[in-house]
């Protein structure tokens, strides 16, 4: 499953820092979820088990490949500047990616309170999966790319004029800074 993640990341992203970033995430997720699961919950390797592990990398790739392709479209004219991508990723997908880990942890919690031992076992599993996707894809990630991050000039996205497009207005970074972020949404 880590491998077809691999996969979709470099096909969604053509760029190689930010498959490395996104599977330094859903790893470090799964290590901590896996972590706290046993640790914490004590559970055992099962079936079930089992195929919880398998089913949160691909629940755990989500958020980052959202952070990821937002970051990606984000490039500026020379594709070095990494802060403001960042920023840009953050702004725009940060609400989007709240409420989708927001909704899917309410799932889970809905789970909890029954008499079967499956369902609690799995919503347990979803609460803090998406507990910890959440954190990891919002500040780790982020982190990771603005510590690695693109560099030297490249274009990936071209207009007619065969330009670079500049995805990043000259009106968002003063958005940023006055703290009105983004009046898409």
């Amino acid at each position: 499953a880590l491998s077809a993640t691999l996969v979709v990341l470099v096909i969604a992203t053509r760029n190689i820092s930010l498959t490395v970033s996104a599977a330094a995430t859903v790893c470090a997720t799964i290590f901590v979820t896996v972590g706290i699961l046993v640790l914490i919950f004590d559970w055992k390797l099962n079936i079930l088990e089992s195929v919880a592990i398998t089913l949160s990398i691909g629940l755990s790739v989500d958020f980052s490949l959202h952070y990821a392709i937002t970051y990606r479209n984000a490039s500026t004219r020379d594709g070095s500047n990494v802060e403001k991508s960042v920023i840009y990723a953050v702004v725009n997908m940060a609400a989007p990616v709240s409420m989708a880990a927001l909704t899917t942890l309410l799932a889970g919690i809905c789970l909890l309170p029954t008499r079967v031992l499956a369902y609690i076992q799995i919503g347990t599993f979803i609460t803090i999966l998406m507990s910890t996707s959440w954190i990891f894809s919002t500040f780790f990630f982020h982190a990771l790319l603005r510590i690695i991050g693109r560099r030297g000039k490249r274009c990936e996205r071209v207009t007619k004029n065969k330009d670079c497009e500049n995805i990043l207005d000259q009106e968002q970074p003063e958005k940023i800074a006055n703290g009105t972020g983004n009046d898409t949404l």
